[in-house]
């Protein structure tokens, strides 16, 4: 149950201070996490937690910078660990800013022998949160004969374990969905193969189990896998059930020099990629009846492209026909991935978002993409996609004079305007280009083009530059930005503002044309 309090205060700030203990009855793995700050803007006057554990008792602790160390003290029979935070001042929330776990206290604690649910482990160790976990799936891994049979069927004849691990992930595409129910110790022990088969659906631990199993009657080796796809990286020399939240299967193929870490839970992700939940992350291999703490490889920024080409076809009212072209590689292409589930409406307001037109009578073209043509390490997802639409006044008509904007159609970047209160935090350096052709409607001609920008800060690099064609009938704008992977004190973001207002200018500023003489 749930106790809610909403305090009748007519004035701000106000102070709530409040107590609860909470009582395990099948025992526990970890102990509850004490995460103070619900939110941004909320300081904390005063805060204590204690944990009180028969003496003697083994607790592996992970405290945050903010939050300090335990004070050891002891009772009879007990030793007691309490915490003591006060005047914490709270945070905010700010676009580009740090992790939330590196601004506020947090404390997470565990016992290194354990008992949850009948199950006692140990968790001094990866290798013995591993030997806890295999014995959670022992038992699990039987299959139907109906379904033994689908994957005899299905693989007679296929020579290579890559093709049997693509036929049978789109097996587990058709036949199950995600849902998640977790019951009695369903946080840590997955339902078994028969059920998932049975049922169709299953969570993330049921999913990768069953797919582990299907494998397994295939002939083929994989490792079940525990991992946290909010973080890349487990606190250090804290090893526990606590810090997990997500689990999937790795399955390794020697023969293509590479591992195949399979999304179980979500299996329209192309076989063979590894998106950014899971990129770069520390995870837990339960192979072998223990556990081992390997890396999943990140790709490098230099796969990551994006870009978007338009041919605008102007006309004397100010109206226009667009034509363009999105080409999406590595990590860009995530929106795509479950493209075929876009409904029309969908499709239009993905393509078109942060564009200053209205666009009209909208109509999508070819799509392509490479997302069932994993052949190993090298290669990188790819995704193309062709549309058009109607832009009832791309054109302004000012005294004999049409402006045009240079770039309506790329989406202008965000800084604040108050003062900057955390780092600023960019995640990956991916380059995007725009390159617009404006066909220059009869009866028309350039009277003025923007000077072009360069612009190359420790945050990023932009370029833009418009060119006419010698026939003076098509004018050919090209923009590049990439923000660079970086970590600013607040004190620069002043420099970063005038930046993105640099760029958002480049992208607001307008081509003059004039009418043409007779």
């Amino acid at each position: 149950y749930v106790i809610g309090y909403a305090p009748a205060r007519n004035h701000y700030p106000y102070t709530v201070t409040y107590t609860y203990k909470l009582q395990y009855k099948k025992g526990f793995a970890v102990f509850p996490a004490y995460n103070p700050i619900p939110g941004e803007k909320v300081a904390l006057a005063k805060g204590e937690y204690r944990i009180v554990v028969p003496e003697g008792t083994v607790v592996r602790k992970y405290c945050s910078p903010l939050a300090g160390e335990a004070q050891l003290s002891h009772g009879k029979g007990t030793d007691i660990y309490t915490w003591t935070i006060e005047n914490y001042p709270g945070y905010v929330i700010e676009h580009n800013m740090p992790p939330r776990s590196s601004l506020v206290p947090v404390i997470l604690a565990s016992p290194d022998v354990f008992m949850f649910d009948g199950y006692a482990g140990e968790q001094d160790s990866w290798a013995s949160i591993g030997k806890w976990q295999w014995n959670l799936l022992k038992g699990t891994e039987q299959l139907p004969q109906a379904c033994l049979a689908d994957v005899d069927k299905l693989t007679a004849g296929v020579h290579t374990n890559l093709e049997k691990v693509r036929i049978l992930y789109n097996y587990l595409r058709e036949k199950t969905r995600y849902v998640s129910i977790q019951l009695g110790i369903g946080g840590f022990k997955p339902f078994s193969a028969s059920w998932v088969d049975k049922m169709g659906y299953g969570d993330c631990k049921a999913l990768s189990n069953y797919m582990r199993s299907l494998l397994n009657a295939a002939g083929i080796d994989s490792y079940y896998t525990v991992l946290n796809d909010d973080r890349p990286d487990f606190y250090p020399s804290y090893p526990s059930f606590g810090q997990t939240n997500h689990a999937m299967l790795a399955v390794p193929m020697p023969e293509l020099r590479d591992t195949l870490w399979l999304e179980c839970t979500s299996p329209s992700v192309p076989l063979g990629y590894r998106h950014r939940g899971i990129a770069g992350h520390q995870v837990v291999l339960i192979k072998d009846g223990a556990g081992e703490l390997v890396r999943v490889g990140s790709y490098p920024d230099s796969i990551s492209s994006s870009t978007l080409s338009l041919e605008v076809f102007l006309q004397a009212d100010g109206g226009a026909h667009v034509d363009a072209r999105r080409s999406e590689t590595g990590v860009m292409t995530e929106r795509w991935i479950p493209y075929e589930s876009f409904g029309p409406d969908q499709w239009r307001s993905t393509l078109t978002r942060g564009s200053d037109v209205q666009p009209q009578n909208f109509a999508l073209g070819v799509i392509n993409n490479n997302f069932q043509t994993y052949d190993g390490p090298g290669w990188k997802p790819l995704f193309e996609v062709n549309y058009s639409f109607d832009v009832r006044s791309f054109g302004r008509l000012v005294s004999g004079r049409m402006m045009i904007p240079v770039n309506p159609f790329s989406k202008i970047l965000e800084s604040q305007k108050v003062e900057r209160v955390n780092p600023l935090v960019i995640s990956g350096s991916y380059p995007m280009d725009d390159i617009i052709r404006i066909h220059i409607p009869d009866g028309y001609k350039v009277e003025n083009i923007p000077n072009d920008v360069l612009l190359n800060q420790g945050w990023g690099s932009f370029s833009s530059c418009c060119n006419l064609s010698d026939d003076g009938k098509t004018l050919v704008v090209k923009q590049h930005i990439q923000l660079h992977s970086c970590v600013e004190s607040p004190q620069a973001y002043d420099g970063f503002r005038e930046f993105v207002k640099s760029i958002n200018r480049s992208f607001a500023a307008s081509v003059v044309l004039v009418r043409s003489e007779v």
